[in-house]
C-alpha cells in the first residue's frame, strides 16, 4: 500500500537497513526513504534520508519492538515510527507515532474496520483489515 502510493520523491523498501551511526545498523520491515537514497551498492540507507519506518510485531521481540527500536530511530530523527500488531482483539491495529523533540508521540490508531489517513510521510487512508486480506 506505501510503494502503491508513494509520489516519485520516495521509495519504499523492505529487506534495506537504516544505518544509524557508523557501527549501527537497523532493520525494519518497510521503510520510507527520500528517492536515490539507495543506490545499487547500498544495502542500508542513512538515517538522515529515511522519512518512516514500520515495524510488524513479534511476540519474540516486544521489548525491543515497542522500546529500544523506537527509542534509537527517534534519536536518529526519523520523522514517523509505525508499528503494526498483526494479531489481538480487533487486529490488526496500526500505530502512528511521530517525533516529538526527541521521542515518538503517538499520532494515530486504528483497528481492522477503521480507516486510517495518513498525511506523512505522503497521503495514503486504508483500512488496517486490508493489511492480512487474500490478495
Amino acid at each position: 500500500m506505501l510503494a502503491a502510493a508513494a509520489p516519485a520523491e520516495f521509495e519504499v523498501r523492505e529487506g534495506s537497513g537504516v544505518r544509524l551511526g557508523r557501527d549501527r545498523v537497523l532493520q525494519p520491515d518497510v521503510m520510507v526513504a527520500l528517492a536515490g537514497a539507495l543506490t545499487a551498492d547500498m544495502r542500508d540507507a542513512p538515517s538522515s534520508a529515511v522519512r518512516a519506518v514500520v515495524k510488524v510485531m513479534s511476540s519474540s521481540s516486544v521489548t525491543h519492538d515497542r522500546v529500544t527500536k523506537p527509542t534509537l530511530y527517534a534519536e536518529a530523527g526519523i520523522p514517523t515510527y509505525i508499528r503494526i500488531e498483526p494479531s489481538g482483539p480487533r487486529a490488526p491495529v496500526v500505530y502512528i507515532y511521530r517525533l516529538a523533540g526527541k521521542a515518538y508521540r503517538e499520532h494515530a490508531t486504528a483497528h481492522a474496520g477503521q480507516r486510517l489517513e495518513l498525511d506523512e510521510p505522503f497521503p495514503v487512508s486504508f483500512d488496517p483489515a486490508e493489511l492480512t486480506a487474500p490478495k
